[in-house]
C-alpha cells in the first residue's frame, strides 16, 4: 500500500509548484483503485494529508516569490537581539517558511579574519571575494551596502518568505525594539519578552500578507 501513495507528490518548476497525481492510483476525487474497503479511510486520510502538504508547499513557494516580509531588530548590546532571532528562525523554518536573516552593525568591523587568503585579496583591491567549501558559500564585499540594495541580492540567492534584520536603522523597514534604547522610525512595539505571543503575531502576519 505504501508504495502506491508515493505517486502523490510535491514538483516545481518555471511556473511555480504544482500538485503531481498518478491518476493509475487516485482518481479525481480521491479514491484510491484498491479492492480493500476496509483500508480506504486510512488511505483517503494519507492522500489527503499529503495533498495539504503539497498546497502548503504551494502557497509558501508563490508567497515568497512575490512578497517576502521584512522585519526589524534593535536594541542595545546584550538586548538579547540575536538570542531571539535564532529561536524565531529555528521555529519558523521548522513550520516551513523560508527566512533569511541580515545583520548590520554601526561599528567598523569584519567577519574575515585578518591575514587570511579571503582577506588579503579584499585588501590588495578585490572588489568581491568569494569563499565556499562543501558546507557554506560567503560572498565579501569591499564595500558598506545600504538595505536596500542588500534586500536587492538577496532576491538572487533565493526565495524567502521572511528576511528579518538585525540591528536595522533603515526609516522604511518596520522594526521591533528591544530594551529602553532611542526609538527608532517605524518602530512597531517594544518586545515585552513574550515570545509565543511575537511568534504568533509573525505568523499572522505572513499568513496574511498580501
Amino acid at each position: 500500500m505504501g508504495h502506491r501513495l508515493r505517486h502523490l507528490a510535491c514538483s516545481s518548476g518555471s511556473s511555480g509548484t504544482r500538485l503531481a497525481f498518478d491518476h493509475n492510483y487516485i482518481n479525481e476525487s480521491l479514491a484510491v483503485k484498491i479492492f480493500n474497503p476496509g483500508m480506504m479511510l486510512i488511505v483517503r486520510n494519507r492522500v489527503r494529508n499529503s495533498i495539504d502538504m503539497c498546497k502548503k508547499g504551494l502557497f509558501l513557494y508563490n508567497h515568497a516569490m512575490h512578497n517576502p516580509f521584512v522585519l526589524g531588530f534593535y536594541g542595545n548590546t546584550q538586548s538579547g537581539k540575536t538570542t531571539l532571532l535564532e529561536h524565531l528562525v529555528r521555529d519558523l523554518t521548522a513550520a516551513g517558511w523560508r527566512v533569511a536573516v541580515i545583520k548590520q552593525s554601526d561599528k567598523k568591523m569584519s567577519v574575515d579574519i585578518t591575514g587570511k587568503d579571503t582577506a588579503r585579496f579584499l585588501q590588495a583591491g578585490a572588489q568581491v571575494v568569494v569563499f565556499t567549501s562543501v558546507v557554506e558559500t560567503v560572498y565579501l564585499v569591499n564595500k558598506n551596502s545600504s538595505t536596500q540594495d542588500i534586500l536587492k541580492n538577496l532576491e538572487q540567492l533565493g526565495e524567502f518568505n521572511v528576511i528579518f534584520i538585525e540591528g536595522a536603522r533603515d526609516e522604511t523597514i518596520p522594526k521591533i525594539r528591544l530594551g529602553d534604547c532611542a526609538e527608532r522610525e517605524n518602530t512597531l512595539f517594544t518586545y515585552d519578552g513574550d515570545y509565543a505571543r511575537l511568534l504568533t503575531k509573525i505568523k499572522y502576519e505572513l499568513l496574511n500578507k498580501e
